[in-house]
């Protein structure tokens, strides 16, 4: 029997995301703060002689025609063997179950789930920095996810500090709408976003960080806000929720998330939300 070995590939949720101007490459400098989600894609992995990748899951139906080579697992799988040299291949299945083009890392997240996991599959022993550069070359989001923890982001997504979390209770909110995250950069005009001077680096309690999110916001938020109105309608539903202390745009969006005094609440909220609109994707989480 081929020994297999599955793993999840983490959601990323933006709790807020400042554009602080634009670097002489072209490319806009963010400040972020990213955490991720018991819940995401899973990804199996069997030994194999040559590379091959399936795709299942609840939202499969946007990946499967496309060519595997188009896909960011694929393309992570590829890059690792030839750093590595390995001639190693591996049989690939990726369960799609959060939307794709969301705003919550999926893609991302499931090249750095790629790259760690086949790291151990085919026993590989390269350095972090190596490792970082080759996340860093497929997707500027893609370093923040191989490291899989809260972090404070700057740059284009490269510079991580670590922040000490709390367990936070979220819910997830994706309508049926589509936002494209290079029309939503292309939509952002001086003045930028003030950097921040201090962020804190760790978070004790829900109260400080209710206080510090209050202080920020989501500058990809009105691009969003004009091109899909129903956004609008989710981020009501989200405030109005029993429990809710906050509520937001995820990244370029179109996924709303609300912060919850207690994961029962967000429970209950998710589930109404749910029944509600059954054509939304609505998904109670924790995050850390």
């Amino acid at each position: 029997m081929t020994h297999s070995t599955t793993y999840l590939a983490p959601a990323k949720i933006n709790l807020f995301l400042h554009i602080i101007g634009k670097l002489p490459n072209g490319y806009h400098a963010l400040e972020s703060l990213f955490v991720f989600a018991n819940q995401g894609d899973r990804l199996q992995f069997q030994p194999a002689s040559h590379l091959t990748l399936e795709v299942t899951g609840p939202f499969h139906d946007a990946l499967t025609d496309a060519a595997p080579e188009h896909n960011l697992v694929y393309k992570a799988a590829l890059a690792l063997q030839k750093i590595s040299g390995t001639t190693k291949g591996a049989k690939i299945t990726l369960e799609k179950n959060i939307p794709i083009a969301a705003g919550l890392g999926g893609g991302s997240s499931d090249a750095a789930t790629t790259i760690r996991s086949l790291m151990a599959l085919w026993e590989l022993d390269i350095p972090e920095p190596e490792l970082y550069a080759l996340a860093t070359s497929l997707g500027a989001d893609i370093p923040s996810c191989l490291y899989g923890k809260a972090c404070y982001v700057e740059g284009l997504g490269e510079k991580l500090t670590p922040i000490t979390f709390p367990k936070v209770p979220l819910v997830l909110v994706t309508p049926p709408c589509a936002i494209s995250t290079i029309w939503s950069y292309q939509q952002i005009r001086p003045p930028y976003t003030a950097s921040l001077e201090h962020f804190p680096t760790a978070f004790e309690d829900m109260d400080g960080l209710v206080q510090l999110l209050s202080s920020t916001q989501n500058d990809m938020a009105a691009a969003a806000h004009s091109k899909e109105p129903m956004i609008h309608e989710v981020l009501d539903a989200l405030a109005t929720s029993e429990g809710c202390l906050l509520s937001r745009l995820s990244g370029s969006g179109p996924t709303c998330y609300g912060l919850f005094e207690n994961i029962e609440a967000a429970d209950h909220a998710a589930t109404q939300l749910q029944q509600e609109h059954p054509d939304w994707w609505s998904c109670a989480v924790v995050v850390g």
